[in-house]
């Protein structure tokens, strides 16, 4: 029997695993190094769209002043501790609501540079827009002309706590803006309106037409349940410009745009279960709300929305929304 030459053996294996420790670690580049720099590039990509929509929220709120500073911020708060990210100048544009943010930075590899790559450049790239509602959800069976809306808000929101009665007669410092027998009772079960669901939801959208419900009582498929659930919260009100000149049942409402109201209470038919109600007994024994007009920046996607209106802008020939406080923000792109 002869003897196996081990030494031997072993300097062999050796020299295998020198000859595959490049292969070897090339390969544990693509499984780490990779791995590591899609990480970086998803949190590059979350930096750029938190910054972008933070922009966007200053604008809406009228303060577009220092983009860079925003964009910086949030791009260091959401890129990671230790890491490094550059954000070039956030392009804005007002006029059109829309603001574009890229950030960019360097994800070192760490077994790469065995083969040659020490790191790469990754980027990305974000776009949000704002702008005034032209369409979306409503959890209330009502609209208000915008003659009552600007005499409550002077044109401008906030306003304070206001009674805005139901129905609400021709000679109410409104001439000519409600339906005889319309009493701003929107009928959520008619087609095109309600949602199909039984319930008190319906979907407008601006130059709508939305069907009376003419009468005292609340609109079918509604309860003062529906207006005591969000009691003390913010919803959006369609708010209505003219009328079709029709009478009860054929009354139509056109819808003109959408505002923000805090309901604080009310009084139907001396129904007033919850909520402050105090300045509706003014009004008695007309159907009333009590709450105020507000200014909501909101990121809610169930809304659809385009650029607010300038003063001097017509909603129709100039393609914008007419601007009654409330601004929506979402991601574009």
């Amino acid at each position: 029997m002869s003897r196996r030459d081990t030494g031997a053996e072993r300097g062999a294996v050796a020299v295998i695993v020198a000859l595959l420790m490049v292969p070897l670690l090339g390969f544990a580049a693509i499984a780490i190094d990779v791995a590591a720099m899609w990480s970086a590039r998803q949190r590059l990509q979350t930096s750029a769209d938190s910054s972008a929509l933070a922009i966007a929220q200053d604008c809406a709120h009228n303060n577009c002043a220092d983009p860079a500073t925003t964009a910086a911020a949030m791009t260091n708060a959401n890129f990671g501790t230790g890491a490094t990210a550059t954000v070039l100048t956030p392009s804005v544009a007002p006029s059109t609501g829309q603001v574009k943010v890229r950030t960019a930075a360097v994800s070192h590899h760490l077994f790469a540079p065995v083969i040659g790559f020490d790191a790469a450049n990754i980027s990305a790239s974000a776009t949000a827009t704002w702008g005034a509602p032209t369409g979306g959800p409503a959890v209330l069976p009502l609209t208000i002309s915008i003659c009552q809306f600007k005499n409550v808000t002077s044109g401008d929101v906030p306003a304070g706590a206001q009674a805005i009665p139901l129905p609400k007669s021709r000679d109410s410092n409104c001439p000519g803006w409600s339906a005889p027998g319309g009493f701003g009772w929107v009928d959520v079960d008619e087609d095109g309106i309600g949602d199909g669901g039984g319930d008190c939801t319906y979907v407008s959208e601006i130059g709508q037409e939305l069907s009376s419900d003419p009468g005292k009582s609340i609109s079918n498929g509604c309860s003062t349940a529906d207006f005591d659930k969000v009691l003390g919260k913010t919803v959006l009100l369609p708010i209505f410009d003219k009328t079709n000149g029709e009478t009860g049942t054929n009354a139509a409402y056109h819808v003109y745009g959408y505002a923000a109201f805090v309901l604080a209470g009310y009084d139907f038919n001396g129904n007033h279960d919850g909520g402050d109600y105090s300045l509706c007994r003014a009004f008695q024994p007309q159907d009333c709300l009590q709450g105020t007009f507000a200014k909501l920046v909101d990121l809610d996607d169930a809304f659809d929305y385009k650029p607010a209106c300038a003063p001097g802008e017509d909603p129709v020939t100039d393609d914008c929304a007419p601007n009654l406080g409330t601004t929506f923000v979402g991601l574009t792109g």
